[in-house]
């Protein structure tokens, strides 16, 4: 036992040895400029320095070889050596890597990666069914675009065009810009809200599109587009459910007074439905009870995926430098360039890497969902074929 306390003893005071240096180092430094911090780290070193004498003269003294509460009492000190040192690398750390491994600071540098360099989006809307379904969380690279230039068939994050920026400079569009919500209490404006959309044109290229045979097609640079991507799948009205304890509803109804409401309560929205679809990969757990059926036939209400519309049809349209054709893979549910025209550069944020994960429940309070039947949660309502996605190009 006592040959272990020695092998121990013998190590540490090469380590101490060597920090005694930086220590003693920076308390000369510190003595007038930092006075109360020299202070301190003379108290541990001297602390050090006890313990270690105090383990020296008992290993010296031969009458200590046998007794086990000798042995017990030279470990904890050892233990105190080992502590002292660890506190003494700590506080002789150079200042700014102090700064850079603070919590404070790595939080606040995640905060700038994740708002500059990527970020976690949810997909709130069904205008990419099939490639992006409600519930996914998708992983969106901001960076993408500075080594490489926007392709044709990549997903982007856009803000939207509908809601213009205010002048730069401005409280108004500093509010804009960094909090993003619409307060109306200070009339103060909100940021465009995001958007995801498939890009089909660049700059350079032509697009138009045609209503030909009863169907829309899109011409790319005069040549017929192939859009494997485009969803052929009929659309149904589906009923939200109408919970009272939605944490959403109940703090826009606290600050109706202060802020615009956001409108999460629609009566119904349109989903992609296949009544074939295999049942171990759908798009929605749909219910009877959920769909939207005519007063008369007592039928759903669909979409038919061939049929046109309005904004289908558009004359040849050159994209000048910095524009881009944008829509999504959900042509009869998606607001997109047929309404807006060409996108400026500077409204596309990133590129979508991956589907993180996938969650198959419309409301915002799944959470209790979840909560009440984990077990049943995640069988009836947790995507696992699209985790890790990395949604369909072309």
């Amino acid at each position: 036992m006592m040959n272990e306390i020695k092998k121990r003893y013998t190590k540490l005071l090469v380590e101490v040895n060597e920090q005694l240096e930086i220590i003693n180092q920076h308390i000369e430094n510190w003595k007038f400029t930092h006075p109360e911090d020299a202070q301190a780290l003379e108290t541990k070193k001297l602390t050090l320095e006890r313990t270690l004498t105090f383990v020296t003269q008992t290993l010296a003294s031969s009458e200590h070889n046998n007794d086990p509460e000798a042995i017990k009492t030279l470990h904890q000190k050892l233990d105190n050596v080992e502590t002292l040192l660890v506190l003494l690398k700590k506080d002789t750390k150079p200042r700014w890597r102090k700064i850079i491994q603070s919590p404070i600071t790595l939080f606040i540098a995640f905060l700038i990666l994740r708002s500059f360099a990527f970020s976690l989006e949810t997909i709130t809307s069904g205008s990419n069914e099939p490639t992006l379904l409600i519930g996914d969380k998708v992983l969106v690279n901001h960076l993408a675009y500075l080594r490489q230039p926007i392709q044709r068939g990549d997903l982007v994050l856009i803000e939207s065009p509908e809601v213009p920026y205010e002048k730069t400079g401005t409280l108004r569009y500093l509010w804009q810009s960094i909090f993003g919500f619409k307060s109306v209490f200070f009339d103060l404006p909100a940021k465009p809200p995001k958007v995801m959309k498939r890009v089909l044109a660049i700059p350079g290229d032509s697009i138009e599109g045609r209503i030909e045979g009863g169907k829309a097609f899109l011409y790319l640079n005069g040549q017929q587009l192939l859009e494997p991507y485009v969803n052929p799948y009929p659309l149904i009205a589906f009923k939200r459910k109408n919970i009272s304890l939605n944490p959403e509803v109940m703090t826009q109804r606290l600050l109706a007074p202060f802020f615009e409401e956001t409108d999460i309560n629609n009566e119904y929205i349109w989903l992609t439905y296949n009544e074939n679809i295999a049942p171990t990969e759908p798009f929605y757990k749909l219910s009877n009870a959920q769909m939207v059926l005519h007063p008369n036939s007592k039928k759903p209400f669909l979409k038919n995926p061939d049929t046109p519309i309005m904004q289908d049809h558009f004359s040849h349209i050159d994209l000048p430098e910095n524009m881009y054709w944008c829509e999504g893979d959900n042509r009869r549910n998606s607001k997109d360039s047929r309404h807006w025209g060409p996108i400026i550069a500077s409204r596309i944020k990133g590129k979508i890497e991956k589907i993180i994960y996938s969650i198959d429940e419309l409301e915002p309070d799944w959470l209790f969902s979840a909560l009440k039947d984990p077990i049943g949660f995640f069988k009836n309502h947790i995507r696992i074929n699209r985790f890790w996605k990395t949604p369909d190009l072309f």
